[in-house]
């Protein structure tokens, strides 16, 4: 799909509770009620999560959302004996990621110091 121009009025806005938990909601049956192998998030195209003026003030809030499909896959790994992967598309620079509104370093648990990484060689979310 065409992705959306920054500020559209119509984005869904990951700044809302109500958003983050209606997409949770939808990850979460997908990990939990079928006998997925995960689930696949791609960021690197179409609109993005938050506008450029909520990037700032609402990052952490898409970091813990993050974290919720991480334990919505790790609950769904031992209710069904499998394994569930949450795999991720992010866009290839850091900077393009924080401009989105994503904190990549933060969300992995990963060092600020890294030297050398890589978005575009991520493949799934630890």
């Amino acid at each position: 799909p065409q992705g959306r121009a920054w500020g559209d009025a119509n984005q869904l806005s990951y700044a809302h509770p109500e958003v983050r938990a209606e997409r949770l909601a939808i990850v979460n049956e997908l990990l939990s009620d079928y006998p997925t192998d995960g689930v696949e998030l791609n960021f690197s195209v179409g609109v993005p999560l938050l506008s450029r003026a909520q990037t700032e003030t609402h990052a952490e809030q898409v970091t813990a959302w993050m974290r919720s499909i991480r334990a919505a896959a790790a609950a769904a790994a031992v209710q069904q004996g499998r394994t569930k992967r949450v795999v991720v598309r992010v866009p290839a620079s850091l900077g393009g990621n924080a401009a989105l509104g994503h904190d990549l370093l933060l969300q992995l648990g990963l060092e600020r110091s890294v030297q050398g990484f890589a978005p575009s060689a991520l493949h799934e979310a630890a």
